[in-house]
């Protein structure tokens, strides 16, 4: 008959600490939500930067691609350019040599 007692205490003893504790226990859901900013240190350079970047995009007009190049105020450039480009290519392959490379590179460096 102890035993039985002794158990049915221990089971009320468990039971009433449990609730003390759920009562105490807080969830993250319930607690008061902080708000949060961005630190104060980085807002000013986040600005210059997105100034740096902005001004750079206008001050280097270089084309983004062939087309645009050639579409260009400096068309003429980039067309010298591209045919120098391409002799360079012709005469650092290795099937290429003798009176043929100085005939081609000659030819490159005038525009069409």
């Amino acid at each position: 008959m102890e035993s039985e007692i002794s158990e049915e205490d221990s089971a009320q003893i468990e039971e009433a600490s449990s609730e003390t504790d759920l009562q105490n226990y807080w969830l993250a859901r319930d607690r008061e939500k902080r708000q949060v900013r961005p630190p104060d240190r980085f807002g000013y350079a986040d600005l210059i930067a997105f100034a740096f970047t902005a001004a750079e995009a206008f001050i280097d007009e270089e084309p983004r691609s062939y087309v645009e190049a050639i579409k260009s105020k400096e068309a003429r450039k980039w067309k010298l350019f591209h045919s120098w480009f391409e002799a360079m290519l012709l005469l650092s392959s290795p099937h290429f040599h003798g009176k043929k490379a100085i005939a081609t590179l000659g030819a490159a460096g005038s525009l069409k």
